[in-house]
């Protein structure tokens, strides 16, 4: 006869599982090939965000010609974008939490998509900048819900893959959006381009209405063993406790400092590319477009093999993607360095073609493979809400002050240094701030490992 004391040994040895031996579970049991539809699904929202946000890079010369306008008041175009994020995106992930997280995901989608027709139709200045401002609230909410998503959908063990998929549709939409908005304002004008590429992310919204998403639910069973007298832990979930949870994990506010200094470099170099390669290599728009669109394509595919070894050096050790985190940053600033280099001085376009494109390849998977780690720390009911800091960081840092610094810059000592300066600084914050998050790494995984494992019910 089993009795109630065995019972709750064997469920609290069940719940006592690490994270590691469960690593090939998924939280929210799905059939792989739903998955991965809807996986898709959020990577073309990925994809026509980036397109709808730089086709500003595309068409940045044209703005500053049509407008009259400094470095440093385009550059603030780019930054604007960033500040409305930062205002919105925590209260956005507050309503996800609370409502639905597909739902956020879809209207926020929706939201960018309108703010983006709206840039076509800005008459000066000013407008111009409240029309990227609105861009910015729509974007703010749908990153953290998608982060939580894929995070349920897909285990442990595949998660950085996953992540590098997911990442490789911002490349995808740099180099599409490029292409595609340089010679559509080339051919028709800036402002029609603006309008003509809002479309997609409206027919994207209402797909993703139906996303399948999961219930704010603890499994009974872990109630059952806390009530049994066991000194398993619980969870709460309410707002306050989810981001009590975030601000308690050090490792957790370390990687969300480290994505923010990485978008230091991609900002930069996204908005800023296009008028590098016309400046250093005296194209015109749409041949500057067109080859750092091309240039994009090196970028495609690395994220994803960089979360393939992100994933593969997790397996053999606990801290592993923060091993992955030293070496894409490294990667980054070399590749700037031969490419700065390059430009100031050989001026060959097959090298600036090679190393542009792996500097981005490099902070892309960067920050794809920053992001699993604070997935890999937090509890999957807490992602939506705690992974709105991601967004705040982001932006904060690097989508604020990378562009008009690169612009500031690049007013006292020309765009290639001014890149090559960003790029260092970025550097610099990167490694020490991985050092301080591998140092409290093992604290905040114990943490997330004594709650035990996940079973998420859809909702």
């Amino acid at each position: 006869m089993t009795t109630p004391t065995s019972n709750v040994k064997s469920n609290e040895e069940m719940l006592a599982k690490s994270t590691i031996e469960n690593d090939d579970t998924p939280e929210l049991k799905l059939p792989f090939w739903q998955a991965n539809m809807w996986l898709f699904v959020l990577w073309a929202m990925h994809l026509i965000d980036v397109m709808d946000r730089y086709a500003l890079s595309a068409t940045l010369p044209m703005i500053k010609q049509a407008y009259q306008l400094t470095d440093a008041q385009a550059g603030m175009l780019g930054s604007i974008f960033g500040v409305s994020i930062v205002i919105f995106v925590i209260p956005t992930g507050m309503i996800a939490y609370k409502w639905s997280r597909r739902k956020v995901c879809a209207i926020m989608v929706a939201l960018w998509s309108i703010a983006t027709w709206g840039t076509g139709l800005a008459k000066g200045y000013f407008p111009l900048l409240a029309a990227r401002f609105g861009v910015g609230v729509g974007e703010a909410g749908y990153i953290p819900v998608a982060y939580s998503l894929i995070s349920a959908w897909y285990p442990k063990s595949k998660r950085g893959t996953m992540m590098g998929w997911f990442y490789s549709g911002s490349q995808v939409g740099a180099t599409v959006g490029l292409m595609v908005a340089g010679w559509l304002a080339y051919t028709y004008g800036w402002k029609a381009c603006f309008g003509i590429m809002a479309v997609p992310g409206l027919i994207l919204a209402a797909i993703g209405w139906f996303m399948p998403d999961f219930k704010n639910k603890i499994d009974t069973t872990v109630k059952e063993v806390e009530q049994a007298g066991s000194t398993k832990k619980s969870l709460n979930l309410g707002l306050k406790d989810a981001f009590i949870y975030t601000v308690k994990s050090p490792a957790v506010l370390c990687s969300f400092l480290i994505t923010g200094c990485l978008m230091l470099g991609t900002t930069s170099m996204s908005i800023w590319g296009i008028t590098l390669f016309t400046r250093t290599f005296g194209m015109n728009v749409k041949q500057a477009s067109t080859f750092v669109g091309f240039i994009g394509i090196i970028a495609v595919t690395v994220p994803i093999l960089m979360g393939w070894v992100s994933d593969r050096l997790q397996i053999k050790n606990k801290e592993g993607r923060l091993t992955a985190s030293f070496l894409f940053v490294t990667g980054f600033l070399l590749s700037i360095i031969i490419f700065t280099q390059n430009s100031l001085y050989a001026k060959s376009l097959v090298v600036a073609f090679i190393f542009f494109g792996l500097a981005k390849a490099f902070v892309i998977s960067g920050m794809s493979n920053i992001n699993s780690v604070t997935q890999d720390l937090l509890p999957p009911f807490y992602r939506s809400v705690s992974s709105t800091f991601i967004p705040v960081a982001n932006q904060g840092i690097g989508g604020v002050a990378g562009p008009v610094l690169c612009g500031v810059l690049s007013d006292a000592c020309g765009i290639n240094m001014a890149l090559a300066y960003v790029s260092t600084i970025a550097f610099i914050l990167v490694m020490v701030l991985t050092m301080l998050c591998k140092k409290f790494y093992k604290k905040d995984r114990e943490k997330l490992e004594s709650l035990g494992s996940f079973n998420l019910e859809r909702g």
